[in-house]
């Protein structure tokens, strides 16, 4: 199987808002995964697939507003979103925010043994 990743992936785990640009709508949800060409959310009720919007993280007091699209969704309530073209400002505040944040493996890490009884 060919691995997808083209572009490191950072945990994140933090509430982030969801603009629908056509109606203005606001939509909560918790972006658990956030590289520089896109993240993965959980939670919220998104635009459908194909449907542009803006990622809007806080981050040390300063707001990043990311364009993007809705790249693909789930029944599970997960989502990806694949940024479109960011300007420079918010590129530099979003590479400062991954780097601050832990690499995402690319495969499973293993579990800590578990302490015998």
């Amino acid at each position: 199987m060919r691995e997808r990743r083209q572009f490191p992936r950072y945990i994140y785990g933090s509430e982030s808002k969801v603009a629908e640009l056509a109606s203005g709508l606001q939509h909560v949800v918790t972006v658990e995964v956030i590289g520089t060409r896109g993240c993965l959310t959980k939670g919220g009720t998104l635009p459908p697939v194909g449907q542009k919007c803006e990622l809007q993280l806080d981050w040390h007091g300063r707001e990043i507003r990311l364009p993007a699209e809705v790249a693909w969704k789930n029944k599970d309530g997960r989502a990806g979103l694949k940024f479109v073209t960011i300007p420079d400002d918010e590129m530099k505040l979003l590479r400062g925010l991954c780097g601050s944040l832990q690499l995402l493996p690319l495969v499973p890490t293993p579990q800590e043994p578990r302490p015998e009884q």
